[in-house]
């Protein structure tokens, strides 16, 4: 039997509204029934990481990342143990929570195109939860514009996939493009340290081409949403060894904080996107990242802030080129500089 484990599912059960939805039906009791045909027929199979067809080996893709989705989904929207309300109303919320449950169901065929899968996966899935073509038509655009390209490589999924703000289902008005941009950020924003391998601890055990990605979701100690600041916080924990080795990613080898500058600014980039879509509903307009660098007994050596909202707004955060002395070669250098002078080299 399916349990709510988030509170986001929680508050859904909790606050739920029979006027807002278009049928008569138990909504509550269709999302319990799609979640527990997944958890059959999808996530067991898609296992504890995802493999692709070239041998890597991503993070985590299992059960619990669809919770921890839905938990940063409920973070986004204020909803705590205190607060079980929110400005959506119960039928976006359904539309929200499903398509969350959609969104990387489609790992299970394959990592390559996953995100164009959520139809499929409803069609199959059949009367069990979703009854009408429209109503899945609708679930499956909002999931699958969580990621991929359009249109020979356009990253812009959310309008290509959704043509109305506002758009309308039997008698009831939902706003599909915000409900597909809380899937997208949240998903952007919940990597941590929980979604590495569990048996393989040593990074060299991982295929070559995915070392980077285990190590970046383990150089995540923290990332929390502080709807007061605006902003999301996430402080990267990384050590004398990771800074000072390239690491294996897909066709090239990177330094481990190359890598967190690109995730930094991709995840500026996916929350300038998505909050276009937000409209004023979801109270998050930055991001800030602490990085600290520690030695072998955890004692801090270094540590850079980086704000987001810092300087006339732009697409790209440019990170290289504010922090030039924090870009892998140059880092590597100032570590071993740092590490030499406490030896008293």
């Amino acid at each position: 039997m399916t349990r709510f484990n988030t509170l986001l599912e929680k508050a859904f059960e909790e606050t739920y509204n029979a006027d807002e939805m278009p049928s008569k039906a138990d909504y509550v009791s269709k999302y319990k029934a799609m979640k527990d045909w997944l958890d059959r027929n999808c996530y067991r199979f898609i296992g504890s990481a995802t493999s692709a067809e070239d041998g890597s080996f991503f993070t985590d893709h299992g059960p619990e990342h669809f919770e921890e989705v839905i938990k940063y989904a409920g973070m986004l929207l204020g909803i705590s143990s205190d607060n079980a309300k929110c400005e959506l109303t119960s039928y976006e919320v359904f539309l929200l929570l499903s398509a969350i449950l959609l969104h990387d169901a489609g790992n299970v065929f394959s990592r390559h195109g996953h995100e164009k899968k959520p139809m499929t996966i409803l069609n199959e899935m059949g009367m069990v939860a979703i009854e009408t073509p429209v109503e899945r038509k609708i679930i499956a655009d909002i999931a699958a514009s969580h990621g991929g390209k359009v249109n020979g490589g356009d990253k812009d999924t959310i309008n290509a996939r959704i043509k109305h703000r506002e758009s309308n289902f039997v008698s009831i008005s939902y706003r599909p493009r915000l409900v597909a941009a809380i899937v997208r950020f949240a998903d952007e924003i919940c990597e941590n340290q929980t979604r590495t391998s569990s048996f393989l601890t040593n990074v060299t055990d991982l295929p070559k081409t995915s070392q980077v990605f285990h190590l970046y979701a383990t150089s995540i100690s923290s990332c929390t949403v502080d709807l007061r600041s605006r902003r999301v916080n996430v402080h990267y924990s990384l050590y004398e060894k990771d800074v000072k080795t390239k690491f294996g990613k897909l066709d090239s080898d990177c330094y481990l904080i190359d890598e967190i500058f690109d995730r930094v600014e991709k995840m500026y980039q996916e929350l300038m996107y998505c909050s276009k879509f937000f409209s004023g509903l979801i109270a998050v307009d930055g991001i800030r990242a602490r990085i600290t660098v520690y030695d072998e007994e955890h004692e801090e050596i270094d540590e850079l802030t980086i704000d987001s909202e810092e300087g006339y707004p732009s697409a790209k955060l440019d990170l290289r080129k504010k922090h030039p002395s924090w870009v892998g070669e140059n880092l590597n250098k100032r570590i071993c500089q740092i590490e030499g002078a406490s030896n008293g080299g």
